[in-house]
């Protein structure tokens, strides 16, 4: 959601950011079938940086949510 009067990114709570839907996009096409689509071409066709869409990828896949490998670790 971007502000009305800045046009800056604006995250509320419980809504993912537009970083992480982009991985949201990149485990929804590889859960479709897509074996070859890459962060990469993720990056290209959101606009956003490659490097900085690992570092989300990253917290995301640590965070347990969709499509991330990683389980929470519970005690």
């Amino acid at each position: 959601m971007k502000c009305p009067h800045c046009g800056e990114e604006i995250v509320l709570k419980g809504e993912a950011s537009g970083a992480e839907k982009a991985i949201e996009l990149y485990y929804r096409r590889r859960a479709g079938g897509a074996r070859h689509i890459t962060l990469k071409r993720i990056a290209t066709e959101t606009g956003y940086n490659h490097g900085y869409l690992r570092f989300v990828k990253s917290a995301y896949d640590r965070a347990g949510k969709w499509g991330a490998k990683h389980k929470k670790a519970t005690s």
